[in-house]
């Protein structure tokens, strides 16, 4: 069980950062609808999202090391619930650092925009 929880707070961090990261895309470009930054976000950060799952799976790996191997914790983290807070925060962080090094969408998005205001004729 508390691996399910590590894993669904982690991808819950990570979900939070990309909500984030639309909501300032979108921000900036109001001519889009939430749901055509996001889907753009999805369709373009698909490496950003694998690699934040490569992050997930070593969290996990790291926690299984830790039980296996008797491995003591401070109290904080283990009896009460820190390591709950950590994944969340770790899966928050780690998507923001990804996508600071490998991020496309905000360069589709700029894309999109050039390509619609080269179709559109010169207002008078």
């Amino acid at each position: 069980m508390e691996y399910i929880l590590i894993f669904l707070l982690y991808g819950l961090g990570a979900y939070f950062s990309a909500l984030e990261k639309v909501a300032v895309i979108r921000k900036r470009n109001p001519a889009f609808t939430f749901k055509e930054v996001g889907n753009t976000y999805w369709r373009e950060e698909w490496n950003t999202i694998m690699v934040s799952f490569g992050g997930l799976v070593l969290v996990e790996i790291i926690w299984y090391i830790i039980h296996i191997g008797n491995i003591p914790l401070p109290k904080w983290l283990h009896e009460f619930g820190g390591n709950y807070g950590l994944s969340l925060v770790l899966g928050y962080c780690f998507q923001r650092i990804i996508y600071k090094f490998l991020g496309s969408t905000e360069s589709a998005i700029q894309n999109k925009i050039g390509k619609d205001s080269e179709n559109k004729p010169p207002s008078i």
